[in-house]
């Protein structure tokens, strides 16, 4: 039996340790700006519930992060397509120069 309380005691301060020196906060973060709303979070977390209207709120602030982001990636495809093309552009120019430094080393050659 004392071996049963030793053991029921050392489980119980283990515990407490877990649990009272966790690396993780109790307490609610602040989101990132344009991140989730902080109030469904709360009452999640609180009533195991969330409010309609907070679901809505939290369901427009998303589309519009997702309009926006939606737009910042058309853009980056643009800039990406633009930057192919000047890359494509300057391979042939170094494909050229480098054909013609050929020719004039070929001329050099023959000149000695």
């Amino acid at each position: 039996m004392l071996k049963q309380r030793k053991r029921g005691s050392l489980f119980a301060s283990v515990l407490a340790l877990a649990v009272f020196a966790s690396p993780f906060p109790a307490e609610a973060q602040n989101a990132p700006p344009g991140g989730i709303c902080e109030g469904v979070l709360n009452q999640l977390r609180e009533r195991g519930t969330v409010e309609e209207n907070l679901l809505e709120a939290a369901a427009r602030q998303n589309a519009g992060l997702i309009r926006q982001l939606q737009e910042e990636q058309a853009a980056l495809q643009n800039q990406r397509q633009a930057l192919e093309g000047q890359l494509a552009q300057a391979q042939q120019e170094l494909t050229a120069l480098q054909n013609q430094r050929q020719a004039l080393e070929g001329q050099l050659a023959q000149a000695q």
